[in-house]
């Protein structure tokens, strides 16, 4: 049975030619981060290889892709991914104490789950708390957010954040069903509270007040972020980032509410979509295909 030095540990134990280093460790009780419960879907539990790289098995489809994209030499393996030929030596590359304070042991920090994502942005919202009083300015977000999250809420979604003039909903974090057109329903909903108000910051700021949506839908990784009582759940990753930027692109192409090409095959045939644009997003090298959304179709 192939044998394995641990270093800063200084243990040396023997690992089944079936498991992983990973598995092997964690069943020495030698402590071993691994924020995505082992999948090959984070690098926390990288290691360096000291002697016997040739001892390591080929690197999976899994570990390949995270090699490229983190630009890991031959010596730096995921240890969730690893299976030993022979007897090698390695050093476990994250060890602090604040990375075990914060990373379990026996369970994944977070979990790959696919859901709508949800942003609205204010515009013009700077300009706007640059010509009246703080008070005033704080009435009106709470008033506009107090409205978008009864809406989000109604329809099953959660709001994850308000980033200054910006709210952030999350629609499926509990399999909801139907949860991508809820989302787009929401997107309808918050249109049509922001044109009613339309009318109540003219009167009394002689304020123009428009909002832009970008919904899309996909994989993320869901967990909780946050110390203590400050703990909450979020998602993370590309397709988060995604969302945002198509909210932003309705500036660029002078519409109010966006969908992803993913968004509307879920929905198409349950929306009304006027218009169409394809367009590149900033930090994505491919053009996207984005649906312009007025509403949602009438039953019968």
């Amino acid at each position: 049975m192939p044998k394995a030095k641990i270093l800063p540990d200084d243990k040396t134990i023997d690992i089944d030619e079936e498991k992983t280093l990973l598995e092997g460790s964690l069943e020495r009780e030698i402590p071993h981060v691994n924020a995505c419960g082992g999948i090959g879907k984070c690098s926390t539990c990288r290691v360096y290889i000291l002697e016997g790289v040739e001892n390591c098995g080929n690197r999976n489809e899994e570990e390949e892709e995270m090699a490229n994209n983190l630009n890991f030499g031959p010596e730096i393996r995921l240890a969730c991914q690893t299976r030993l030929k022979g007897d090698i030596k390695y050093r476990r590359l994250v060890i602090d104490d604040e990375d075990l304070e914060v990373s379990s042991l026996s369970r994944p920090i977070g979990n790959e789950r696919e859901v709508a994502i949800l942003f609205t942005d204010i515009r013009g919202f700077t300009s706007f708390s640059e010509r009246h009083p703080p008070y005033d300015v704080l009435f009106i977000l709470n008033r506009h957010f107090n409205q978008m999250s009864k809406i989000v809420e109604m329809n099953g979604g959660i709001v994850d954040n308000y980033i200054g003039d910006s709210l952030f909903a999350i629609f499926g974090m509990e399999d909801e069903e139907d949860f991508v057109f809820k989302a787009v329903k929401s997107g309808v909903e918050m249109l049509n509270d922001v044109d009613k108000m339309k009318g109540y910051m003219q009167s009394m700021y002689q304020e123009k007040f428009e909002i832009g949506i970008g919904i899309h839908y996909g994989k993320v990784v869901s967990g909780e972020i946050g110390r203590g009582e400050k703990i909450k759940k979020t998602v993370i990753g590309d397709n988060v980032n995604l969302a945002s930027r198509i909210e932003s692109a309705n500036k660029q192409a002078g519409t109010r509410f966006l969908i992803s090409e993913t968004v509307y095959e879920e929905v198409k045939d349950r929306v009304i979509s006027d218009d169409f644009v394809r367009m590149k997003l900033p930090g994505k090298e491919e053009k996207y295909t984005l649906y312009e959304i007025s509403d949602i179709k009438k039953k019968g």
